[in-house]
């Protein structure tokens, strides 16, 4: 429940604010229709003075390099996808001033009386002269200022975007002169680029030929130093390729090759002196490697094995000393020795391959000692050689990379391409591009609207007047109480008389909202009173006394405006004595209040002029006063001075049931009014709420909803009368 009213309220501040524009735009409204009028003639007149202007555009496509023609890596940069900087230096290009000057050559515009006649420029006496003599060089340069001047202000770019696509627009009073101007600019833009990169490929090939020159004498110079130095030092390298293709071939010294290759014999000659050494230390144990595959010994064992088979043989039969026996135990001995022998010459051959084994591999070991030295000289004396080398090497690196780009660069700047090319070509328009009749009807509507809104809230800001019972509540948070109408009437009074007019209706109105302004109803003792004179308090008065007066309600109006006093000339009455001879002793209420011409009305008027009327509204009589007139009337009004500058109507308002103070409509300003109401709540004044006079439905009836405020319904016939 909460959270809808608060959602009710934030609607209901909005409607307020909305309902508050459309006030100030409805009140303002003549303003606002003159200044659209305003704008509306001013853009007419603008469109009429204004000198036609024809443009004509030429389209080009400016590519970010030219197509890869020679096929050559390096010859073209690689293209980026976004390259928002060589577009932009395009750009630039297209709106230099070296440029409007190549093109005011090309179409001799600095000699071209049109050209610049068209432009408003004047041109008998002072930019030309009559004589056809030679012109002061300062004026030539004038002229020149002024015709590139005129050809940049009137050019413009305008690329297409997401595209390589630019168009190049120029705007003169003359179709035909605007598209040879257009054609003309994009012909020196392509000529000027082709120039530039043939400049720019001369120069690289004039900077490749000096530098190639002082690279090759480099070149030259550190190759005949490394020879030189590798020959002094007796250093001899080989090269070795390399799986690498990129890289260059490997290179090492001799030496290092001699050096592996000792060392691997050397590595074989320890592995057969091992061998050797291992064969003859086997050889203690009889049986050996060579002792197994020697033919003579094998067949000597076998004899000896058959021989000893047949000993045996006959050993089992025989006794030992049986001659055959005997000569096959000779045989046995035999064969031994003969086996013994051929074992002892195997021993002997291994012996002698172990030393030759050990000597092989103790003069290879020395020959690997001595290379190693000379490999160790190699490397110290080797490093200067390599520096030598990689220099050498550097440059010719570089001078291959420079002459290859040479080559390349001849062969592109030879190909007659360019990266701009012109897609549509201007011709001559057929309508005038500006002015624009309708765009600027537009704009001016627009802007005379923008002026005139811009004016009614400056004004609505600037003015200080409360211009519809609205502000009341809005602005002083206060109850209104009503609007009294304005009456084309001499006198209130005359007006009141007729009980239908909208005066009368008004009134009646007033008595209403009083009558419910608080709980108990009408207060029965009411003040009326205003920020300043004149702004309708005394008619008010009046006429409220009427009002209730008609109603059956006993009155009593009392002028309490002792400075002032005007209540006895509006009823036609005296003003002998009265609140004054009440207040100062000299008197009863019963003895002053006199009738009036309307029936259940009475009068209290001002009396003499006291020498100090605060003085009488600061006494006790005041409340006796006050309790006397309700005792004997339903209703006391009370006329009181204006608040401003004076203390009797705070003083009065303190001791009355109700206060009401009359506004007057669109003059009454706003910081009096406040002032007003600060005085009295320091008063402790009850102020019920404010009614608004001389109040003129017809200003505001449009967007206001006071159309007539409803008052003369079902009577249009009546002009209101004014207050």
């Amino acid at each position: 429940m909460v959270e809808w009213r608060a959602k009710a309220g934030d609607l209901a501040e909005r409607e307020s604010i909305i309902q508050n524009w459309i006030r100030i735009l409805l009140r303002w409204r003549w303003l606002i229709l003159g200044s659209v009028i305003a704008g509306l003639l001013t853009s007419i007149g603008v469109t009429l003075l204004l000198t036609k202007q024809y443009t004509s555009t030429v389209t080009l496509e400016i590519s970010r390099e030219d197509s890869n023609i020679v096929n050559i890596r390096g010859a073209e940069p690689q293209v980026s996808a976004i390259d928002q900087e060589f577009y932009q230096t395009q750009y630039g290009l297209l709106k230099a001033r070296s440029l409007a000057e190549a093109v005011a050559d090309r179409l001799k515009l600095y000699d071209s009386r049109k050209f610049l006649r068209l432009f408003g420029e004047r041109v008998d006496g002072g930019l030309f002269t009559d004589a056809g003599g030679p012109l002061p060089p300062a004026t030539r340069q004038s002229r020149r200022d002024k015709t590139i001047r005129i050809l940049l202000n009137h050019f413009s770019v305008a690329p297409v975007r997401a595209s390589r696509l630019v168009g190049m627009s120029f705007e003169s009073p003359d179709a035909q002169m605007s598209a040879d101007i257009a054609n003309a600019w994009a012909d020196e833009f392509i000529k000027r680029n082709l120039a530039r990169r043939f400049d720019a490929n001369s120069y690289a090939r004039s900077f490749l030929e000096s530098r190639i020159a002082q690279i090759k004498t480099k070149l030259e110079e550190s190759e005949r130093q490394l020879v030189a130095y590798a020959s002094q030092n007796h250093i001899i390298t080989m090269g070795t390729p390399s799986n690498d293709t990129n890289a260059r071939s490997q290179e090492r010294s001799v030496l290092t090759d001699t050096l592996i290759a000792l060392n691997e014999q050397l590595a074989a000659a320890r592995g057969a002196r091992i061998a050797a050494e291992t064969r003859r230390s086997q050889a203690g144990s009889g049986v050996t490697a060579e002792n197994l595959g020697n033919q003579a010994i094998n067949a000597l064992r076998q004899r000896r094995a058959e021989v000893a088979a047949d000993a045996a043989r006959l050993s089992a039969q025989f006794q030992p000393d049986y001659p055959p026996l005997q000569a096959l135990n000779a045989q046995l001995r035999q064969l031994d020795n003969g086996i013994a022998r051929e074992e002892a010459r195997g021993r002997s051959s291994l012996d002698v391959n172990y030393r030759q084994a050990l000597a092989q591999e103790n003069a290879l070991a020395t020959k690997v000692a001595e290379v190693e030295a000379q490999v160790i000289e190699q490397r110290r004396l080797g490093i200067q050689y390599n520096i030598y080398q990689r220099d050498a090497d550097t440059n010719r690196e570089l001078y291959n990379a420079l002459l290859q780009r040479y080559k390349e660069i001849g062969v592109a700047g030879g190909i007659g391409t360019n990266n701009v090319a012109v897609v549509d070509r201007g011709l001559p328009a057929n309508r005038p591009s500006s002015p624009r009749p309708l765009l600027n009807i537009i704009l001016g509507l627009i802007l005379g609207t923008a002026v005139g809104i811009g004016l009614a809230f400056m004004l609505e800001q600037i003015d200080e007047g409360i211009a519809v019972p609205d502000d009341l509540e809005r602005l002083f948070h206060i109850p209104s109480l009503g609007a009294i109408p304005k009456s084309l009437d001499e006198e209130v009074l005359i007006a009141m008389q007729d009980r239908k007019s909208a005066l009368a209706e008004a009134f009646l109105s007033f008595e209403a909202a009083l009558r419910f302004s608080t709980p108990e109803g009408m207060p029965r003792s009411l003040l009326i009173t205003s920020t300043v004179p004149g702004e309708g308090k005394s008619t008010t008065t009046v006429a409220l006394a009427t009002t209730l007066a008609r109603l059956g309600r006993k009155v009593l109006l009392i002028d309490a405006d002792m400075r002032s006093p005007s209540l006895h000339q509006m009823m036609e009455l005296r003003n002998l004595q009265g609140l004054s001879n009440v207040l100062s002793g000299n008197g009863s209420l019963a003895q002053m209040a006199v009738p009036t011409h309307q029936e259940n009305l009475w009068l209290l008027s001002a009396g003499p002029t006291p020498p100090n009327a605060a003085e009488l509204f600061s006494g006790s009589q005041v409340d006796a006063l006050i309790q006397d007139a309700l005792a004997e009337f339903d209703t006391v009004l009370f006329d009181a001075p204006p608040v401003m500058a004076l203390a009797d109507a705070p003083l009065l308002a303190s001791r009355v049931s109700g206060t009401v103070i009359v506004v007057e409509a669109s003059a009454t300003r706003k910081r009096q009014l406040r002032v007003t109401l600060q005085r009295l709540k320091s008063a402790h004044a009850s102020i019920i709420g404010a009614v608004l006079t001389k109040f003129d439905s017809r200003r505001v009836q449009y967007g206001y909803g006071y159309e007539s405020y409803g008052y003369g319904y079902g009577d249009r016939s009546k002009d209101f009368a004014k207050a």
